[in-house]
């Protein structure tokens, strides 16, 4: 356990971080952070709320959540068919015989 100063120390130091100089000014315009924030040049990154557009959005998302549940679709019939390969190859290869079902059409004749 160590002792209640020692914990004191670590809890109260501080970090402090400064940006870092451009490495070549030749390179491309460098651009100064501002003193209120490190990240000034994020700002060309951001997009206004009324450039949004909800209706793409929402059909995206539907036609991401029908390609899902296709997918799990296709997940459980790919299960249940090799389950069924599983049952009829262990019934073959036991040596049984009438493993798998013939499907017969019976004409009856009046």
């Amino acid at each position: 356990m160590r002792s209640d100063p020692m914990q004191r120390s670590e809890a109260a130091r501080v970090i402090t971080f400064r940006p870092r100089a451009a490495k070549g000014a030749a390179k491309g315009p460098s651009v100064a952070p501002s003193p209120t924030s490190p990240v000034a040049d994020l700002k060309q990154y951001q997009r206004v709320r009324e450039d949004e557009d909800y209706r793409h959005r929402m059909i995206v998302n539907v036609l991401a959540l029908g390609f899902c549940i296709a997918l799990a679709v296709a997940g459980v019939w790919l299960v249940n068919e090799i389950a069924e390969m599983k049952r009829v190859q262990d019934c073959v290869l036991s040596g049984r015989a009438g493993c798998v079902p013939l499907p017969i059409a019976t004409h009856r004749n009046p």
